[in-house]
């Protein structure tokens, strides 16, 4: 096990840090669902959604937070936005903020009812300081493009 701690820590170092990379995090799978998230993190940086998905998937069948969040950046690269607005509710329920923020501004732009220019520069803004630095800009980015097309 601590081999395992070790290694997952070293993993978290080299692809950067971020708030649900901890190898301790209090997510069930502890240190396998950390390892699987941030495996998924560095396919999915280097636009490997297929392996991405498949290793975030992993991390999210054992409540990762952090996997639900990059698993809908996977589904919105990849042309399932409602798959996607899935994800971002269940990273929501699990504690994430970035997902929270995101979900929360798309919610603002309907209630007020705000115009397509608007409503994407009110989504994109909602992570100014993210979570997930690595991915939650092309998430909100992506997700205010959503709000044009409605």
């Amino acid at each position: 096990m601590a081999e395992e701690e070790d290694e997952a820590g070293a993993l978290w170092r080299s692809v950067g840090w971020d708030v649900w990379g901890r190898p301790d995090g209090p997510w069930r799978g502890g240190v396998t669902s950390t390892s699987r998230y941030l495996m998924g993190g560095r396919f999915l940086a280097s636009g490997r959604n297929i392996e991405a998905e498949s290793w975030l998937t992993r991390a999210a069948e054992a409540g990762h937070p952090g996997a639900f969040f990059r698993l809908a950046l996977v589904c919105l690269r990849t042309g399932r936005p409602g798959e996607a607005l899935e994800m971002l509710v269940d990273a929501t329920d699990r504690g994430h903020k970035d997902a929270d923020r995101i979900l929360g501004a798309w919610d603002d732009c309907h209630e007020e009812s705000v115009s397509a220019d608007d409503g994407f520069e009110h989504v994109r803004d909602a992570v100014a300081e993210p979570q997930d630095p690595a991915f939650a800009a092309e998430v909100a980015h992506l997700v205010a493009g959503l709000w044009r097309q409605t």
